[in-house]
């Protein structure tokens, strides 16, 4: 699932970073990208869009689930909101949110993340070829990309 405040832009046909990195990887993985259009999604995944949205206070993104991801609650709770939400635990949700706060808190990157412009959307022509893409941060003389690894 897309995050709901990241907007689909402008059109499928437009070329995003995605689309590189698939062909990037092998002709073979460009193939099944243009032919799946569907991302499979992970708890990895899923962790980087809740830190994200916590990061850049998106956190109308999110909805907490109180209980384990089993049984009807659950899937009562994710009919109700998947197409909509991140669906987050407590625990996943705490873990996202002290992530974004360590982020705001470190002494270099804090500052970079302050008085900026978050999610800007751009759109260019290369090379004949419509580009599209977003960026986490845009400062007056910097810009920076967010991502969250597992160590």
């Amino acid at each position: 699932m897309t995050a709901p405040y990241v907007t689909q832009f402008p059109s499928p046909d437009w070329c995003h970073q995605s689309v590189l990195k698939s062909i990037s990887r092998s002709p073979a993985h460009y193939a099944e990208y243009l032919k799946s259009k569907e991302r499979k999604d992970s708890p990895a995944m899923l962790f980087g869009r809740a830190v994200h949205a916590h990061l850049f206070e998106m956190t109308e993104s999110i909805v907490v689930f109180a209980g384990e991801r089993k049984g009807m609650p659950w899937s009562e709770f994710k009919e109700e909101f998947n197409a909509t939400k991140e669906i987050l635990t407590e625990e996943e949700n705490e873990r996202a949110h002290a992530c974004a706060d360590a982020v705001r808190n470190d002494p270099v990157a804090g500052p970079l993340i302050k008085g900026v412009l978050v999610e800007k959307e751009y759109e260019w022509i290369a090379n004949g070829r419509k580009c599209a893409g977003r960026i986490d941060v845009l400062g007056p003389t910097w810009l920076a990309d967010f991502k969250t690894t597992s160590s």
